[in-house]
C-alpha cells in the first residue's frame, strides 16, 4: 500500500502532521510520499519550516517545482501529474479539495481506479457570505472523493451539508506538535525574567497572535483591553503579527489613550512562540471568523488560557468555555466578562491547574490516525 500526499507549499504545521503521519504509516508497513507544488510559499513566510527549529521533511519528499510558482500554469499541473503516475499510489490524500493540484489528483484517480482520494479541509458554514451556486458546484466536487479528514464538528457538518456521508468524514486535522509547545514552554517558565529582558516583554501581558487584517478584528482585541483594567493592574497587550491594518491599529490605541502599553511586536519565527505564549497571562483571539484558529492549539499546548469568538472553528472543541478559556458571542458585554475573569489572579490559577485540558484530544497522532483509518478501510475493500 502507498500513500501520497499533495500539498501547495509546507509550512511548520504541515512538516509536524505529515512527519508523523509518514513514522505511523511507516510502522503500519505502509509507504508514504510527499509532492508538494512548491518549495517557497508567501503564505509561510514567519512560519517557515526551514528556520523554525521544527523537524525537517523526511525522505520521500518531493517538490514539483523549485521556486514559487503559480501552481495553476498547464505545464506545472502537468508535471504534477506525471509524477503522481511515476508513483501509482494506492490513496491520495490532498491538502484542500478545490486547488488546481487537488484537482489534478482528483482526475489521476477516476482514471486509475484502483486509487482513493481523500482530502483535509477546515472550511464551515460561516467562513464570510455563501453563494448557492458556488456552493452547488462544491458539492458536486466534494461528493467525487472518498473521504474527508476535517477540522471539528462544525466543518464535519460543512461538509455533510455538501454531500458527503458522515462516515466517510473523519475529525482531527488542524492539529500541532503539542510536545513540542508544552516542553518549550516548560523550559521558558524556568528563566522568565531572562527571557523578558532578551525579547523585550511586559512583565505581564495578553498576546493576541493574529495577522492584521479586517476579518480578524485586532480592533475588538485593543478595544476590549481598553475598557478593561489591565492598564490599572499593570498588564500590558502583545500583539503579534504583520498587515495591512498596523498603521490603523496603531493610531487606534494612541487615540484611546493605551499606546504606551500596547506592544506591536510584528512577525516571529515559529520556534520563539512558545516563548512568547507561555509568559503571557492569556490569549485573546476575537475574529468575525477563522476556519480553526491554530494560535489557539499552541496557546493552550503552552498552557495558556484563551478568549477566543464563537467565529473560531476550535471554539466548544479544542477551547472549552470555562475549562480551558472562555468563548465569547462577541458582543462587548460578553468579551468584557471573558477578559474580566481572567484579569483575575485566582481564577486564572484556577484554570491553568487544570493543564493538559483536553490536548491528548488533539495532537499529532489524531491526524495520524485518521490517515491510517482510511488506508485500513480502503484495503478492506480491494
Amino acid at each position: 500500500m502507498k500513500v501520497l500526499f499533495l500539498i501547495g507549499s509546507i509550512g511548520d504545521y504541515h512538516t509536524a502532521r505529515l512527519n508523523d503521519a509518514q513514522r505511523r504509516l511507516v510502522q503500519a508497513n505502509v509507504e508514504f510520499r510527499v509532492l508538494v507544488m512548491n518549495r517557497k510559499s508567501s503564505d509561510y513566510l514567519h512560519r517557515d519550516a526551514g528556520h523554525s527549529g521544527c523537524d525537517a521533511p523526511a525522505s520521500g519528499w518531493r517538490y514539483v517545482a523549485q521556486e514559487r510558482a503559480q501552481f495553476k500554469r498547464p505545464i506545472l499541473l502537468a508535471r504534477l501529474f506525471r509524477e503522481i503516475v511515476r508513483e501509482k499510489p494506492d490513496m491520495i490524500v490532498t491538502i484542500g479539495y478545490n486547488f488546481p493540484y487537488s484537482i489534478v489528483g482528483l482526475i489521476y484517480r477516476w482514471l486509475a481506479r484502483r486509487t482513493k482520494i481523500v482530502f483535509c479541509a477546515d472550511s464551515k458554514f460561516d467562513d464570510g457570505v455563501r453563494r448557492p451556486g458556488r456552493e452547488l458546484l462544491k458539492a458536486r466536487l466534494a461528493c467525487l472523493y472518498d473521504g474527508a479528514i476535517v477540522a471539528g464538528r462544525r466543518q464535519r457538518q460543512y461538509f455533510q451539508f455538501l454531500g458527503i456521508p458522515a462516515e466517510r468524514i473523519h475529525v482531527g486535522y488542524d492539529v500541532v506538535d503539542n510536545s513540542r509547545f508544552t516542553t518549550a514552554a516548560a523550559a521558558a517558565r524556568v528563566r522568565p525574567s531572562e527571557l523578558r529582558a532578551q525579547m523585550g516583554l511586559p512583565e505581564r501581558y495578553i498576546v493576541c497572535v493574529s495577522r492584521l487584517v479586517a476579518r480578524k478584528r485586532v480592533d475588538k482585541v485593543i478595544d476590549a483591553y481598553a475598557r478593561s483594567r489591565a492598564t490599572a493592574i499593570g498588564v500590558s497587550l502583545l500583539i503579534i503579527g504583520a498587515g495591512e491594518l498596523e498603521a490603523s491599529l496603531r493610531e487606534r490605541c494612541e487615540r484611546l489613550g493605551i499606546a504606551r502599553y500596547v506592544v506591536f511586536k510584528g512577525l516571529v519565527p515559529n520556534q520563539d512562540m512558545p516563548v512568547y505564549l507561555s509568559l503571557a497571562n492569556f490569549m485573546m483571539l476575537l475574529s468575525d471568523y477563522d476556519q480553526w484558529g491554530l494560535c489557539l492549539n499552541e496557546a493552550l499546548a503552552c498552557g495558556t488560557p484563551v478568549l477566543c469568538s464563537d467565529g473560531c472553528g476550535a471554539a466548544h472543541e479544542l477551547v472549552r468555555h470555562g475549562e480551558n478559556g472562555f468563548v465569547t458571542d462577541g458582543t462587548d458585554a460578553d468579551i468584557d466578562r471573558g477578559v474580566a475573569i481572567l484579569l483575575d489572579d485566582e481564577k486564572l490559577s484556577a484554570l491553568r491547574r487544570n493543564f493538559p485540558w483536553n490536548l491528548d484530544d488533539w495532537n499529532l497522532q489524531r491526524f495520524s490516525e485518521n490517515v491510517l483509518n482510511f488506508v485500513n478501510g480502503f484495503s478492506k475493500c480491494k
